[in-house]
């Protein structure tokens, strides 16, 4: 054998013998950067989201900008029928909520719209939750399940906008959050956070038709390949004082990212390839209460980006 022969021989023998050494997985820190890097070069983006099941309706104003945060209005909306045109008519009623989100503090705050004939009035916002990093609060409630009675975050805003938008602002809210590892998520492989709250010895002051939640738990799944965020699952277990009989109830609501190539015709500002890519058009919300199934619900959620602003 030549010498050039043995040489070859000898590099092959020592690659199998010494495999190559497998990626390493990136940490917490490294993934939220990489995240976060997604909104890279943008300082402005408004967005509208809007959820309807029956004749129930929601519709979210939301703005993020760069070192100020997050903020969005909700609306509830009423719905009835046009024979005409045979379509919905949605008007704004009653309710609405303002939640705000920044480094170091988060504030949800309701209003009570009064429709007198053509006039509009509202009361004073009523401040349903505000608590800063390090507080006590801050550290065992979970906004997200305020109000109690139809925690409105959750169920009818759009959280993973929240999260694809500032990932680092809004991760550093969430308690206890860890990197658990990678599974497979809606067929795709993720990067799972988690983080735990449970409001303990606070339930002696809270008043729970205020808040239920004995425990809340959220899992982040993160897509490896491009750091979006794919899915979340929110899990809380529960105390109905209107059924105290009931016990302790686990309940369950999953939102997943559908992502389509289909742009609305409302849009009327072009919005960046990259804003396109990781911001969610759809969203798969799915209630579950395993203890009483007859309170499930499966939605979908459509957010628009209404303009970009680097």
């Amino acid at each position: 054998m030549s010498r050039i022969g043995a040489a070859i021989l000898v590099g092959v023998l020592t690659t199998c013998a010494w495999p190559q050494e497998a990626p390493k997985d990136l940490t917490l820190d490294e993934i939220v950067e990489r995240s976060g890097a997604l909104t890279e070069g943008i300082n402005k983006l408004p967005w509208r989201c809007f959820t309807q099941w029956g004749d129930q309706g929601y519709e979210t104003f939301g703005r993020w900008e760069r070192g100020k945060g997050l903020r969005s209005t909700i609306y509830a909306l009423s719905c009835v029928e046009d024979p005409v045109r045979s379509s919905m008519i949605f008007s704004k009623i009653g309710n609405k909520f303002l939640a705000i989100w920044t480094e170091d503090h988060v504030s949800l705050a309701h209003l009570t719209i009064m429709l007198e004939s053509r006039w509009q009035t509202m009361t004073p916002p009523h401040l349903l939750f505000r608590a800063r990093k390090g507080q006590p609060d801050h550290e065992r409630i979970d906004p997200f399940q305020i109000p109690a009675e139809f925690p409105i975050l959750l169920h009818v805003d759009e959280p993973l906008a929240y999260f694809q938008m500032d990932p680092k602002v809004m991760l550093g809210h969430e308690a206890g959050l860890t990197l658990i590892g990678r599974e497979q998520f809606e067929g795709k492989e993720c990067y799972v956070l988690r983080s735990e709250r449970s409001s303990g010895d606070l339930q002696d002051r809270i008043p729970r038709a205020w808040y239920r939640a004995l425990s809340s738990r959220k899992t982040f799944y993160v897509e490896r390949d491009t750091f979006m965020f794919a899915g979340m699952k929110v899990e809380s277990e529960r105390y109905d004082p209107m059924d105290p009989e009931s016990g302790v109830v686990l309940h369950e609501v999953l939102t997943s990212v559908v992502r389509t190539r289909q742009k609305p015709a409302s849009r009327k500002h072009k919005i960046p390839g990259a804003v396109e890519a990781f911001m969610p058009e759809l969203v798969d919300v799915r209630l579950h209460c395993p203890e009483r199934p007859e309170q499930a619900m499966h939605y979908l959620r459509r957010v628009v980006v209404e303009e970009c602003v680097s």
